[in-house]
């Protein structure tokens, strides 16, 4: 789906819904800079939603980068919801801990209390994966 810019034509999003072994994905969602926080990449979802739906398609998965906080707040706002696989639990607790060391040694101490308790966090649903799988 292509979303046009009312003022000069030019593309301002783009989205695209691709069907694969897995089922119905978001693969891509991209909004111009010019274009972003005017709800078109939310708009673009609902109206590709509603167009599934009228198909009988009940499901559509997304993904995003694991350090794209914004990203996911939008992909939850949506009613997406996380599912964690090996790959992903091991990038995001890696992450995590690589930043709790870089704030140690830049001293920057200031909620560093909340990043260990999420890196712990993340390292239990890391350890429970491996428990499951193993």
């Amino acid at each position: 789906m292509l979303a046009l810019s009312p003022d000069n034509g030019e593309l301002a999003g783009l989205l695209l819904i691709c069907d694969d072994k897995s089922g119905i994905n978001l693969d891509l969602l991209f909004v111009t800079p010019q274009h972003q926080r005017q709800k078109l990449a939310t708009n673009m979802l609902i109206f590709a939603s509603n167009q599934l739906h009228a198909a009988g398609i009940k499901e559509l998965t997304s993904c995003y980068h694991i350090c794209n906080e914004a990203s996911r707040q939008w992909h939850q706002a949506m009613g997406f919801i996380d599912s964690y696989d090996d790959y992903y639990l091991r990038l995001k607790y890696a992450h995590l801990r690589n930043e709790v060391i870089r704030r140690e040694k830049l001293a920057l101490l200031d909620g560093m209390a909340a990043l260990i308790a999420e890196r712990d966090d993340w390292l239990g649903r890391l350890n429970g994966y491996e428990n499951l799988a193993g």
